[in-house]
Parts: structure tokens; sequence; C-alpha cells
């Protein structure tokens, strides 16, 4: 057993526990083949009996040199786990040995878990180095003397822009409203002084008590005049019928005719006075004079030798006359009021319509209508059937829920 130990190889014990780094060599896991086992017999035949060792010494030996060779394989792979670890927070990539080391321990639970590690390690490694790379630049920049004029020239162009951005909506607002000023002036230019608005003809609607075409005459004036410099007043001016005219509406037509539409007062009546037939309204305004009264669809009224507009009788006669339609008041011949209470029409046929007082003439004006509606109707079936018809001669409306024809 001694020989087997002298046998060592000088220096085997300080390399086991020596901590200088050993080569970097594969290692190769996995138990190693057992050699067959040989007959020691033989082996010790023909060999001189100073070479001859026991068998046990010899066995002692090789265990002693197994142990040493494991020994070396450990302190190995650590030594290389440690410089793997080295390289990669250096950010070097790992050697092809290792690769070729990890293949073959692609089996190994462990094996999968260091490739997932060193995998992650590569991904944080390269992230880091990223961020480092970033914050460098920013430094550069903000370290960059020339970068603080162009950071300055900046900061002054925004405040700059920032004095300027009110001025700049101000000057807008003050562009609009010069414009809108601007159209405004052109507009009132154009339609109050530019003739291509004057008017050029004039119409005249709604005249029955005076002459159209004399009015159109006295509307002469007007032309050349812009439409919208044109109002009722003035043209009620140019008419100087004050009397007869109870209001004047004027329409512009563009771009050259004027529409005139008279609102005349509406003969009630007709006075006899003075040797004179006067056609008055419902207020007793004189609105012409005729020769007599055959020729006029309004009824002939008697207040005397009193003015129409003084006579009370006369305002009592005109609201009833006002009350009646068209229709029924081209009828009546005359009216007459001997008091206030005490109304009567004559219509041009003879019949005599008791009115009664001036009080609910509307709804009497309404009743005398259906009345008369229906005799003409019953006299129009008795005439068809050959029979007499039965005059009636008067109608009293005096009360109007109650009416009566005789």
């Amino acid at each position: 057993m001694a020989k087997g130990r002298q046998k060592r190889k000088p220096g085997t014990e300080a390399f086991a526990t020596s901590p200088i780094r050993t080569p970097k060599l594969p290692v190769v896991r996995g138990k190693k083949k057992a050699k067959p086992a040989e007959d020691t017999s033989k082996s010790f035949e023909g060999m001189s009996p100073q070479n001859q060792t026991n068998p046990v010494e010899q066995e002692t030996h090789t265990e002693s040199k197994s142990q040493t060779g494991s020994s070396r394989a450990t302190y190995s792979e650590s030594s290389e786990l440690k410089d793997r670890d080295i390289r990669l927070d250096a950010g070097e990539s790992e050697p092809d040995e290792l690769d070729s080391q990890s293949a073959k321990s692609t089996s190994s639970t462990f094996g999968r878990w260091r490739r997932e590690r060193e995998k992650e390690r590569q991904t944080e490694i390269a992230r880091e180095q990223e961020i480092r790379e970033e914050q460098g630049r920013i430094a550069q920049l903000r370290n960059d003397p020339g970068l603080d004029g162009l950071l300055a020239e900046d900061q002054s162009k925004s405040q700059t822009s920032k004095r300027r951005r009110p001025l700049t909506r101000l000057r807008k607002i003050l562009y609009g409203v010069g414009a809108f000023m601007l159209a405004v002036l052109l507009y009132i230019g154009l339609v109050f002084y530019s003739p291509l608005l004057s008017v050029q003809t004039i119409r005249v609607e709604g005249a029955s008590l005076l002459d159209s075409v004399q009015v159109e005459q006295k509307l002469e004036p007007l032309k050349g005049t812009p439409l919208t410099r044109i109002n009722d007043q003035k043209v009620r001016e140019l008419i100087d019928q004050e009397h007869v005219l109870r209001g004047v509406q004027i329409e512009a037509h563009p771009p050259h005719e004027l529409v005139v539409n008279l609102k005349e007062r509406t003969p009630v009546a007709v006075i006899h006075q003075d040797g004179k037939y006067m056609v008055v309204d419902s207020e007793g305004i004189k609105l012409r004079e005729v020769e007599n009264a055959d020729g006029i669809n309004v009824p002939l009224v008697d207040v005397g030798q009193e003015a129409p507009q003084d006579s009370a009788a006369f305002r009592t006669v005109a609201n009833v006359l006002s009350a009646l339609p068209s229709s029924i008041l081209t009828q009546v011949k005359e009216a007459r009021a001997s008091s206030t209470s005490n109304i009567n029409l004559t219509l041009k046929d003879g019949v005599v319509v008791q009115w009664g007082t001036a009080e609910e003439s509307d709804l009497k004006a309404k009743v005398l209508t259906k009345l008369m509606e229906a005799v003409h109707e019953d006299q129009s079936k008795t005439a068809q059937q050959g029979q007499a018809t039965n005059k009636v001669n008067t109608y009293d409306v005096s009360s109007p829920r109650v009416p009566v024809t005789r």
C-alpha cells in the first residue's frame, strides 16, 4: 500500500487543493464504464519480484487515482460555472464548449432549468444595457453646451408665441368685425341708394271709392326711388285722401315693382241734406257726393238737419248697418230710427225688418239671414208645385231667439 502511494505522481494532493484555476476542459457527465476484471495472476506472471506488487495495494492505488480525478472534475465544473457567471455579467456569450455540454444534459431537469435561467439572464442583461445606453444619451444631451442655447431659444420662442397668441386672436376678431361692417355698408349702399332696386312700375289695388288711375298719377313722384326708401306714410301723403282712406299698405316686388293696397272706408248709408246726397261710413265721415240714392247699394238714412257725426240716431242705425252682411245690406233701401229702441229697416221689395234695439246686432243679423233663406226656399218649392206662395211682409228679429215672420 505504501508502495502504491509512492507511485503517485508528484503534486497530486497539491493540485486537488490548490486555488489555481485549472484549464477549461470539457466535462463528461455520467458514470464511467467499468472495465472488465482481468486475471491478476496473468499480469504478475513473468514479472520480476521487484516489480511485482500486492494486488490489494494496487487496488488502493487505483481508488486514490479515481478520487483524485473526481475531485479534479468537480473543481473544474465549479470553476467553469464561476467563469460563465463572470462572462454573462460582462455581456459575453457562452463558449461553444458550454453549449455542447448543455446539449448533452438535455435529458436532465437541472439542465433545462439552467438553460431557461441563462435565457432570462441574457434578456435582463440586454435590457439593462439598453437602459444604460439611453441614460448615457440623455446625460450627453444634457451636458452638451450647444444644446443649452437651443433649449433657451425654444423657450424664448414659446414665450413669444404665448405673448403673440392673444394679439393674434384680437387681430382676428378685429378683422372679422371690420369685414362685417364693410359688408353692412355695402348692403346699405346697394339697397338704399343704388338704382338697381328703383321703382319703375306702380300698381294700385283695392280702389272702389277712388279711381285707381288717378291714384297712380299721384304716385308718379315715387318712380326712380329705391324700393327700400318708400313707406306707407309717404304713399298716403301723396294720395291725399284722408277722408276716404282708412289705411295704406305697400308691397315691394323687386327689382322694380311697387304694389299699393288701399284700405278704404266702408260706406254704410246715404244722407240727404241741403238737397245733396252724401255717402258716409259708420262714423258719419263724408266719402263722396252723388246725384241720387238710386245707384248706391247702401240705404238712405234720415237724420234731419243734424250732422251725422253728432246724431245719436245715426250712430245707432250705423251700428246696425255695420253688423249686416253685404248680401243683406245691398237689399236695404232705407233705415230709420224713431228712437234708440225702435229701429226699422225697409228692403227694396217693401218688406220691413223690425230690429228693435242695437243690442245683439250680430246675432240678429245671423237670424235674419237664416229667416230670409228659409222663406226663399219655401217660396221656390211652392212655385214649383204650382201653388200660390205666401208672401212675407215683416221679419221681426227684435227678440233674436224667438224670431217671427208675418
